[in-house]
């Protein structure tokens, strides 16, 4: 865990361990950090431990120039002990996580409530690990681009859709046969939504994903995060029909505020 996954053996007989590093050329020159042109080498770093990194996966309007931002953060096998985010990318103000804190292992996920200037739509965030690491401004070039975890690389823009969160969710009617189709997608889907997610409504508990309760998502946050995958969320888009993810997002949406 923490570790470049490239570096794993994909299909095991046997697992040896042995002091030096294996010489199939995969390994011996294959992921190998390297400046851009050359060929690839046992000499050369190794793509080893994931570097600490950050980045937005979501903004919601809660007026005309205020935004929630949610983003996650990793570093490797260290955890991440902070996250500032910057509209300029020299001032910096500290996010909070939200959600449990499963250990170094995890990814955190984080929230911030951003103003947001007139002609301004660019968010920055920078992650730093329990070890003092700061996520840098720029990426180190190398051939194939390896291991980018720089934040300007990696900055959200702003795109207003035109609505605007009321009361921290947007409040809409929906009909009881809306909210019995969605809820038994929350408990019966593979897996169930409660396996990761808390929601008092469904009487589940799951600690790995945000507290529902707690975060109230409106019903196109929770489409979107279905359709897509979030942080360590995968996609339903595939697995779901679309009839399925709009009568779950509006179930989600309507139990999570009451």
């Amino acid at each position: 865990p923490g570790y470049f996954g490239c570096n794993q053996i994909k299909y095991v007989k046997a697992i040896a361990a042995t002091v030096e590093q294996s010489t199939a050329k995969i390994q011996s020159s294959g992921y190998r950090f390297r400046p851009i042109g050359e060929k690839g080498n046992n000499k050369q770093p190794s793509m080893w431990r994931m570097p600490v990194k950050s980045w937005i996966v979501d903004a919601q309007a809660l007026s005309d120039s205020r935004y929630r931002i949610q983003g996650v953060a990793f570093s490797g096998e260290r955890g991440v002990s902070k996250v500032e985010y910057s509209l300029d990318g020299e001032h910096w103000q500290d996010a909070e996580f939200y959600g449990p804190d499963l250990g170094v292992h995890a990814w955190r996920v984080f929230q911030a409530t951003v103003e947001i200037p007139d002609g301004q739509s660019i968010v920055y965030t920078r992650a730093i690990d329990t070890q003092g690491d700061i996520q840098p401004k720029n990426r180190v070039e190398n051939e194939r681009g390896y291991g980018n975890n720089s934040w300007l690389d990696h900055r959200f823009n702003i795109r207003n859709n035109g609505m605007i969160v009321e009361d921290d969710a947007v409040v809409t009617d929906v009909s009881e046969e809306t909210v019995a189709a969605g809820k038994q997608v929350y408990q019966e889907s593979v897996p169930s939504c409660g396996t990761c997610h808390t929601l008092d409504d469904a009487g589940s508990l799951g600690q790995v994903g945000p507290n529902l309760n707690e975060l109230q998502p409106d019903a196109t946050r929770v489409e979107r995060a279905v359709t897509n995958g979030v942080g360590a969320m995968p996609a339903f888009g595939e697995s779901l029909t679309p009839k399925q993810i709009k009568d779950l997002s509006a179930y989600v949406a309507d139990a999570a505020r009451k």
